[in-house]
Parts: C-alpha cells; structure tokens; sequence
C-alpha cells in the first residue's frame, strides 16, 4: 500500500473503532432480562473494557489516530485484517433480535397462536423464546470475545502491570532491605573477629 493509501487507511480506522466502541456500548439493552444474563453481561463488559484497552494501546484516540500509534498498523495486512474484526464486532452486536415476548408471553415473530388459551401453551411459549434468545446471546457474546483476542494477537499490547507503580517504591525498598543485611553480616563479622575465642 503507498503511504498516502495508508495513512487513509489509518485515519478511517480510528472512526471505525470509535463507531464499533458506539454499537458495543448500544448493545446492552437485553442486560435486564434477568439473572439468568448476568454471567452473561459480566463476560461481554469485560471483553468491552478489554477492547477500550486494547484501542487506546495501539494509538486509537476519540478523535482520531495518535501520532504515537502502534507500529504494526503501518502494515497494510494487519490495518485491513483489523478493519475486518472491527466491522464484524459491529456486526455482531448490531444484530437486533427480532424475538422480543409481547405482553401475552408469545413472541412477535411466532405467527402461532395458542387458540386454548390454556397457561400450559404459555408457559411453553416464554421458555421457548428464553431459551432462543439466551443462545443467541451466548454465541453473540463468544463472537464478540472471540474477535476482541483476535485483535489482541493481531497487534499485541503490552498489558500494564497495576504494581508496575510500585516498582519504584519495591526498589528503594528492596535497596534499604539489602543495606541492611549488608550492615547486619558487618556486624557479625566484627563480632566473631573481635570476641576471644
């Protein structure tokens, strides 16, 4: 790819990413459909900050492209490989369910209707429409985690250690520790030099 094809290339990959980071932040709407979701919403939130990670990693800013971006995005391939897992997030989790329980339990799109009236034919009904709506989402999600490790093993971050903070603190620390040992053995050195025997 010439650098000016490139440099397009990257400058519409940041408003790809922030347009995926909108539609992620959309999809939550089915996270009040009870506790049978919530294993399920925790594992989609943690991709999505994993994602929000990832982009701000690599160089992707709000407004568009850092200067400082990650050096493998310069490789035609990866930008256009990334692209595509980006446009497949959004399609993953643009996907709207055209399965939705109307007020009598059966869902809109069944066309069958429960004549009986009987609670059995109900009762079927809201279970058959949780179970269907449960299992999209589960695969919506495994997709949806499946392209965020795609991204991650395609340009690879350097994950930040919370006590890399530390690190300054656990060396001067580490540093006293050690002047002290090292005065302790003096110590004990002079002392067995010095005591009669």
């Amino acid at each position: 790819m010439e650098p000016a094809g490139l440099a397009v290339g990257l400058v519409g990959l940041a408003g790809l990413f922030n347009t995926c980071l909108e539609v992620v932040n959309k999809y939550d709407s089915w996270k009040s459909f009870g506790p049978d979701f919530r294993s399920l919403t925790a594992q989609f939130e943690a991709q999505k900050i994993r994602l929000e990670r990832w982009g701000e990693a690599v160089g992707i800013e709000p407004g568009g492209l850092s200067s400082q971006h990650h050096g493998l995005l310069e490789d035609a391939r990866i930008l256009a490989n990334v692209k595509d897992l980006l446009s497949s997030i959004q399609e993953t989790c643009g996907l709207q369910d055209n399965i939705r329980p109307t007020a009598t339990g059966k869902s809109q799109i069944s066309g069958k209707h429960d004549h009986s009236g009987a609670p059995q034919g109900l009762k079927r009904q809201r279970l058959n429409w949780a179970l269907r709506n449960k299992e999209k989402r589960i695969a919506q999600v495994g997709r949806f985690s499946s392209i965020v490790d795609d991204l991650h093993n395609l340009v690879p971050v350097q994950e930040r250690d919370a006590s890399a903070n530390e690190a300054p603190w656990l060396l001067d620390l580490n540093k006293v520790l050690a002047e002290i040992e090292q005065e302790k053995e003096g110590k004990q050195t002079f002392y067995l030099a010095t005591s009669p025997h």
